[in-house]
This record gives C-alpha cells, structure tokens and sequence, in this order.
C-alpha cells in the first residue's frame, strides 16, 4: 500500500473526498494513487496539506512531502 493511500484511510476518507479536494474525478484520483498517473505539484502540496491539518490537530509528527511522494 502505497503511502498516500495509507493517509486516506487512516483519515477515514474516500477516494471521491480527495478528488474533490483536489478538483478531478474519481477515475483520475485513482489512477494517481495506483501509480499509474503521477501526482502533479500543486496536488502533492494540497494531499500534504491536508494530511498535517488533521495530524496538527492530534498532536501528531507532521509530514513532509518527500516522506509521502519520494521514499
């Protein structure tokens, strides 16, 4: 499992929450999560921001983008 993945559901969130967050379909949420299509930069900075804006409220270690994307 990949780790924007694993962020999506720990926060209890559906594919078609983050597409509309990130202002595309379903299908093409899809594909960027499988791999298939690469998240662009504008979508990586939306998914991290998010992320640490739940985790912010939970006290949690914050992430960073190369921590999601990049290793």
């Amino acid at each position: 499992m990949n780790k924007v993945k694993g962020y999506r559901n720990m926060l209890n969130e559906t594919q078609l929450d983050w597409a509309h967050m990130l202002n595309i379909s379903r299908t093409s949420f899809n594909k960027k999560e499988c791999g298939i299509v690469p998240f662009n930069d504008y979508e990586k900075k939306k998914i991290k921001s998010h992320i640490n804006s739940v985790l912010e409220t939970q006290g949690e270690r914050l992430v960073t983008i190369d921590e999601l994307f990049f290793s």
